[in-house]
């Protein structure tokens, strides 16, 4: 007992450690809502105010936590994920530890930019952690996914709004110039789009968790009511939301992230009508909608005709036929966009010369955030010329970076989450805990899809809300059930 409260019942706690917690999750949405705004947190003053506020927030969270049954039961529950973050980070304090890299032992070509990526690295695990120490009902749980959703309507909002006024301006000592694309406070439109279809996911699982499934009515006069009540509802509103957001994401004229969004989308709901008989119909038709819903935005508002001419831009050009000296829209996270449309092969040039670094260090890598000092000497003359930041290929970057183990730890994580979330999509799962399920689902594939040919998830807002979703995945499935009953709208 401490001061007549009981240490083990979080219910019960201090009042000053519950208002702590309360306060400690109100932060984590203000993260998840600010992370994007500073050019999507890429750049070392952005990063590290997140790394800040995150920890912070955390270490306000833990004496409640401390004295929580539930926690101590997520955090059993969500070891596996978190161990392999945390060995992420374990890895490169070995290389940092051991200085300049030599032979196949561990180390960095930059201690400086090691720090930096391992920084970046302990944002993502904190944020997951918070996640996990301050979400413990299926209301927070909610709130977090609507964060993230109102965080990609801003972003959708401001990058059609500066679209269609024009013009140049400037963001955070950024210059943003008039090339016809959506990027809302990103810099570049690619990771604008990457971050959409994260904030898209996450309005589709709250769509889903609102639908009961199952439910069956005779008459034109029930159906009647139903429908008034469709458009008063929630999920009508969602569904606006969700308009905007694909209107922004094709307005970004972003390929790869138009194309990753939708086969996720496609695939994700393919799983949802197999897995559950009572969301089959409503997953059929928010697949169907959605596409319809695509193809009227870009009909409307980009055109046929514009969309035809870049894809056939897109061509499959050797390198010793790419004009010399086009910087690619690639070369650089901040590089103003070229006239001309990258070749498919161009796009795959660096990635692929990049697989060479490998067999030098294939096991440690050449250090965290160390890409560009290790690609230098080994980039012939007829690739671009300009300072290449990344490889544009995420599995790539962070095989170069870490080796093959950390790129082992990496894509373990996000494998075991997929897994997490392919458990919650189950008719004997709550509805919300299908939402998340779809939702996490569609972020992973969307985002390894994009990971392919570009580099968004190596952008710290992108990454950061990727880890707090996949930390939802392993969250849901032990959350009470009756957090939320007879709350309307919000019931699980």
């Amino acid at each position: 007992m401490i001061s007549g409260y009981s240490i083990e019942d979080g219910e019960a706690s201090h009042p000053l450690w519950a208002l702590m917690d309360t306060v400690a999750f109100a932060g984590l949405l203000v993260v998840v809502l600010a992370a994007p705004l500073p050019l999507g947190g890429n750049r070392p003053w952005a990063m590290a105010g997140l790394v800040m506020a995150v920890w912070c927030f955390l270490l306000m969270a833990m004496p409640f936590a401390a004295s929580d049954r539930a926690v101590r039961q997520n955090l059993r529950r969500t070891a596996v994920p978190l161990a392999l973050v945390a060995g992420l980070s374990a890895l490169m304090a070995v290389q940092l530890l051991s200085g300049q890299p030599q032979g196949q032992a561990p180390g960095t070509l930059s201690r400086h930019d090691t720090r930096l990526y391992q920084l970046c690295t302990l944002m993502y695990l904190g944020a997951m952690l918070l996640v996990i120490v301050t979400v413990r009902s299926r209301r927070r749980c909610l709130w977090v996914l609507g964060a993230v959703l109102a965080a990609g309507m801003a972003q959708a909002a401001l990058g059609i709004l500066l679209l269609r006024l024009g013009g140049n301006y400037e963001l955070f000592f950024q210059p943003f110039e008039a090339g016809g694309r959506a990027s809302g406070t990103f810099a570049n439109p690619n990771h604008f789009a990457g971050y959409l279809a994260m904030s898209l996911a996450a309005g589709i699982g709250l769509l889903i968790a609102q639908y009961e499934g199952g439910v069956t009515r005779d008459g034109w006069r029930p159906q009647l009511t139903a429908w008034l009540r469709f458009m008063l509802s929630i999920k009508m509103l969602l569904r606006l939301f969700l308009l905007v957001l694909v209107i922004a994401m094709v307005l970004s004229h972003s390929r790869m992230g138009n194309l990753a969004f939708f086969v996720a989308l496609m695939m994700a709901g393919l799983v949802l009508a197999a897995r559950s008989k009572k969301m089959r119909r409503p997953a059929l038709l928010l697949v169907g909608t959605m596409m319809i819903i695509d193809l009227l935005v870009i009909g409307q508002w980009v055109g046929f005709d514009r969309i035809a001419e870049r894809f056939q831009a897109t061509d499959m050009r050797a390198p010793s036929e790419a004009v010399p000296n086009s910087a690619p829209a690639s070369a650089s996270s901040d590089d103003p966009l070229p006239p001309k449309e990258e070749s498919i092969e161009e796009r795959l040039q660096v990635p692929a010369l990049s697989l060479k670094l490998l067999e030098s260090r294939p096991f440690f890598g050449y250090g965290g955030g160390t890409f560009h000092l290790a690609f230098a000497p080994v980039k012939p003359d007829w690739v671009y010329a300009g300072y290449w930041t990344n490889a544009h290929n995420d599995f790539v970057e962070v095989a170069v970076n870490l080796g093959l183990m950390g790129l082992t730890l990496w894509l373990g994580v996000g494998l075991l989450s997929a897994l997490a979330a392919w458990h919650l999509i189950t008719d004997r799962q709550p509805r919300l805990n299908r939402g998340v399920g779809v939702a996490v689902l569609i972020a992973i594939i969307a985002s390894s899809l994009q990971s392919v040919m570009e580099f968004a998830l190596h952008i710290p807002a992108n990454a950061l809300t990727l880890s707090i979703l996949l930390a939802l995945s392993w969250l849901a499935g032990g959350l009470p059930l009756d957090n939320t009953r007879g709350k309307p709208g919000l019931a699980a």
